[in-house]
């Protein structure tokens, strides 16, 4: 989802794609995951919006984000940990499918059942 501090809010207000996002900064994915969908998504709608911070740690653009550093595309249970405010949200960013491998001998084995079993029941269907 499209995170700012509240601090940020009250100081900048929620950016205005009309505005093109004109006197805001984005946090967001060096330019090294510029391939994923998010990233094109929001140079889209705020292409005017200066970087402030740049990481392809999601942990520390919640960081920067929750330092009022600017807006930034999170997952939710970020949003949610560090206490940022959901914007947009009836224009949510592309979802992306996350995967679980494993070598089918190991189906069976009881840890790797438990991890399965676990991250069904706590990992959100959409985030």
């Amino acid at each position: 989802m499209f995170y700012a501090s509240k601090e940020y809010i009250e100081r900048q207000g929620v950016p205005d794609t009309a505005g093109e996002g004109e006197g805001h900064r984005i946090v967001a994915m060096d330019l090294a995951d510029g391939q994923l969908a998010d990233v094109p998504w929001l140079l889209q709608r705020l292409p005017r919006a200066t970087y402030r911070f740049r990481s392809n740690s999601r942990d520390m653009q919640a960081v920067a984000c929750a330092a009022g550093g600017g807006v930034s595309v999170l997952p939710r249970v970020l949003g949610g940990r560090f206490g940022l405010l959901e914007i947009w949200p009836e224009e949510p960013p592309p979802a992306r499918d996350v995967w679980l491998g494993y070598h089918t001998d190991l189906r069976r084995v009881a840890r790797l059942r438990a991890v399965i079993e676990h991250l069904r029941s706590t990992v959100p269907r959409e985030v």
